[in-house]
């Protein structure tokens, strides 16, 4: 389940926010962790870019995130996505 935060952010029930930050990016956020998403608007939708190898914003920028973290944003990420009616499609680079 997910609640609308503002115009540009949602939080899910199971505690994590998704919420657009600017025009290029947004901020998954998990607990006092944040990972900066960068977006790449069009006009098919938003772009999401997730990197191979993200790292959480300071201070915790030394922590790696293990892929099977990562599959699990990537999924929260369309989960939010979709609920904000946003289309999108994820690229990995």
């Amino acid at each position: 389940m997910y609640e609308w935060l503002n115009k540009q952010g949602v939080k899910a029930s199971e505690g994590y926010v998704l919420q657009r930050m600017h025009r290029f990016y947004c901020h998954y956020i998990e607990g006092d962790r944040i990972l900066k998403v960068n977006i790449e608007p069009g006009l098919g939708g938003e772009g999401i870019i997730l990197e191979s190898a993200p790292r959480w914003e300071s201070p915790y920028e030394e922590e790696s995130i293990s892929c099977d973290k990562l599959m699990e944003i990537e999924k929260r990420i369309r989960d939010a996505l979709t609920f904000m009616s946003i289309r999108h499609t994820i690229r990995k680079v």
